[in-house]
C-alpha cells in the first residue's frame, strides 16, 4: 500500500469557554489522524504534505490540537520518506502494538521535514513481547530536518516488559527544540526498554535541554543507549537531573566523541541547513547505515546532508 503525493489538511474544532478570572481556550481533541496504518506490511508514505492547524495560545501556554500526521499500529516494513509534516501535535506516532502482533521493526523515517509540531515523534511499545523484535532489525530515523518543534522524541515504555527498542536516530538536523529528547519512565523493571538504541551523527542547535528524563532512572533510560558523534550548539543544558554541562554529561560516558560549537550552516535562519565548506561537521561522524555507500564505519558528515554535493532533497520532491 502506498500514499504518494497527497496534500492532507487536518481540521480541529475550537471552543472558547469562559472561566473565572477571564476566558481560556479549550481544544476539542478529536484524535484526528492524517494517515492511520494498521495491520500492514510494507506500507509507504512518500512525497506528501500533511498539515494540521497548529496551536492556540492562552496567556500562559501553547495548546496543540489533537492531530497526528501518521499513526502506526501492528505494522512492519513501514517507510515514510520525503514528506513535510507541520503544525500538529504528533508528526509520526508509532502508538503501539497488540499482544501477538509482530514488532514495529524493521521500518524507516527518512528525508522528511518536520516543522512546528509539539511532538515530532512519540514512541510507545515497539515490541510485545520483546522476543518479537530481532536484534538485527531496527527502526531507522535518518536524514530528517526538524525545525521549531517543542519536542523531538518522547519515548515511553508500556508495562514492565515492553517498551520502545531497536531504533537508530542518525544523521538528522534539529534546529530550535525545547527540549530535544525525553525518555520517560524507564526503570530497573523495564529491563528491555531502551535496548539497542542509537543517536549518532546528529546536529542539535538551539535546545533548551538536550536529554530529559521523567519518572525513571538514568541507568535504564540512557545507560544502554549509544549517544555519540553529535554536534551541539546553543544548548543550555545536556541532562535534566542537575542541568548538566557538556563536560558533566560526558563524564557519564555519553557523547565522548561529540563536540560543541557552531556547525556553520549555509544559512540556518533561512532554512538552509547544508554545511559550509569550512564547517567542523564535515566528515566528523562515523557512517552507521552506509548512507554514502562506502561501507559502515567510514567518515560521514554530521546532520542531514551527507553526500559530497549536499544535494539531497529533504521534504517533498518535484514541488
Amino acid at each position: 500500500c502506498e500514499f504518494r503525493r497527497n496534500f492532507i489538511k487536518m481540521r480541529e474544532q475550537l471552543t472558547h469557554r469562559e472561566a473565572a478570572g477571564g476566558g481560556v481556550f479549550n481544544i476539542a481533541r478529536t484524535n484526528h489522524r492524517g494517515i492511520l496504518v494498521e495491520n500492514s506490511i510494507g506500507t509507504k508514505i512518500i512525497d506528501n504534505i500533511i498539515e494540521g492547524e497548529g496551536y492556540r495560545t492562552n496567556d500562559v501556554n501553547r495548546i496543540y490540537n489533537g492531530e497526528s500526521g501518521v499513526v502506526l499500529y501492528d505494522s512492519r516494513n513501514f517507510e515514510a520518506s520525503n514528506n513535510i509534516f507541520r503544525n500538529m501535535k504528533h508528526a509520526f506516532y508509532p502508538k503501539g502494538i497488540h499482544d501477538g502482533a509482530p514488532a514495529l521493526v524493521p521500518g524507516s523515517f527518512h528525508h522528511n521535514r518536520v516543522e512546528n509540531c509539539e511532538l515530532a515523534h512519540e514512541f510507545n511499545a515497539m515490541a510485545s513481547p520483546v522476543t518479537t523484535a530481532r536484534e538485527d532489525e531496527f527502526f531507522d530515523i535518518y536524514q530528517n530536518i526538524y525545525v521549531n518543534n517543542s519536542l523531538i522524541f518522547n519515548i515511553r515504555p508500556v508495562g514492565t516488559t515492553t517498551g520502545p527498542q531497536q531504533w537508530r536516530f542518525v544523521n538528522n538536523t534539529v534546529f530550535n527544540s525545547q527540549p530535544g529528547f525525553s525518555i520517560a519512565g524507564f526503570n530497573a523493571s523495564s529491563s528491555v526498554a531502551g535496548m539497542q538504541t542509537m543517536y549518532r551523527n546528529n546536529i542539535f542547535v538551539g535546545l533548551d535541554l538536550a536529554w530529559d528524563i521523567y519518572n525513571g532512572d538514568y541507568a535504564a533510560s540512557y545507560g544502554r543507549a549509544d549517544i555519540n558523534y553529535n554536534r551541539y550548539f546553543n544548548v543550555n543544558a545536556f541532562y535534566t537531573v542537575g542541568n548538566l554541562s557538556f563536560g558533566a554529561w560526558q563524564a557519564l560516558g555519553q557523547d565522548l566523541n561529540s563536540t560543541v560549537g557552531d556547525p556553520s550552516f549555509v544559512s540556518g535562519n533561512t532554512g538552509d541547513f547544508r554545511l559550509q565548506g569550512t564547517s567542523p561537521a564535515l566528515n566528523a561522524g562515523i557512517d552507521v547505515l552506509n548512507l554514502k555507500g562506502l561501507g559502515v564505519n567510514s567518515q560521514i558528515n554530521l546532520g542531514a546532508f551527507v553526500s559530497p554535493t549536499q544535494n539531497e532533497v529533504i521534504g517533498i520532491r518535484g514541488q
